[in-house]
């Protein structure tokens, strides 16, 4: 009799030391019986009167519904150490959940009083988990996406700099073509601007041929000066003939030995006229030895003719 009072006491106690915990907890007896529970543990075994009847727990769905539950309440009962069942999924009747169970002795002294079940409701845990590996897959959807994103910016951005490249050759084409336009404008007008210079000594020489067509000295002089204006049209036409140099703007330069009393001299001949029609004085100076300098006589002869020509003007 005062043991049947001892372990009614006993129930007592543990059923109001599971009531205050809030988390799920049973208290298994060695007979199998349900000692105690809490209403987080009546929802979980699903049993509405699991206290008042005080049901076994292999009768109870719970001991089927939960891998390894039985068997771990059955291994401490029998002596053995605490349990621990990692997330186990239990159906309940508001839906499947993921609960951790940790299955410990109940003991007074060294007298074994029982098993309690404690149990930990993880499926928030579990959803957060599911939602997580959610988000972690449409991050790694979205990174292969912006991965084929940024390949086709590059190969995009390589077409790009190919256009640009290509497009900066072509202007250059364009700037060295307009180059060689402006070489050849300027280098025609110079031309054109050279070919009328011999001319007019070249009439004057023929004017004198033929009014004085009598004197010998005149007549070789007249000749000697029109050869010389002639040879020096020529020049002037073999370089425009001369597509490449007038593409580039250049002449070609014939360098000898000269006197520059000679060059002077020519430059006076072609200038001379012009001279004359402005009613100009031209006095020259005459250096007693020869001036030998090394140079283009037509082109000298052309630099001082066209100074004359631009000072007689």
């Amino acid at each position: 009799m005062a043991e049947q009072q001892r372990d009614a006491s006993t129930s007592l106690a543990l059923q109001a030391l599971v009531q205050a915990i809030p988390g799920p907890v049973f208290v298994v007896g060695l007979d199998d019986r349900i000692l105690a529970s809490n209403r987080a543990a009546d929802r979980l075994l699903d049993s509405n009167d699991a206290i008042a009847g005080r049901p076994t727990f292999k009768d109870l769905s719970l001991a089927y519904r939960a891998s390894g539950l039985r068997a771990a309440i059955e291994h401490v009962k029998g002596g053995g150490d605490g349990v621990r069942l990692e997330e186990q999924r239990v159906t309940a009747s508001d839906g499947e959940r993921m609960v951790v169970f940790d299955v410990a002795p109940v003991r007074l002294g060294d007298r074994l009083l029982g098993v309690v079940v404690s149990a930990e409701d993880r499926s928030e845990v579990q959803g957060l988990r599911v939602q997580l590996e959610l988000v972690t897959e449409d991050l790694q959807d979205s990174a292969q996406q912006m991965e084929v994103a940024n390949e086709e910016l590059r190969v995009a951005n390589e077409a790009l700099l190919a256009s640009n490249a290509q497009l900066e050759a072509q202007i250059e084409e364009l700037c060295s073509a307009q180059e060689a336009i402006r070489h050849k404008d300027e280098f025609l007008a110079m031309l054109a601007h050279e070919l009328r210079n011999p001319l007019a000594p070249i009439l004057t020489a023929a004017h004198v041929l033929h009014v004085q067509s009598h004197d010998p000295a005149a007549v070789q002089r007249s000749r000697e000066i029109i050869e010389r204006q002639v040879r020096h049209q020529a020049r002037l036409l073999d370089d425009l003939l001369d597509v490449s140099r007038i593409t580039r703007g250049t002449i070609d330069l014939q360098r000898r030995p000269v006197d520059l009393v000679d060059v002077v001299a020519q430059a006076v001949e072609t200038a001379g006229a012009l001279i004359a029609d402005r009613h100009h004085d031209l006095s020259i100076a005459h250096w007693p030895e020869p001036l030998a300098i090394d140079a283009d006589p037509v082109r000298l002869a052309q630099v001082v003719g066209n100074l004359l020509v631009n000072a007689a003007k």
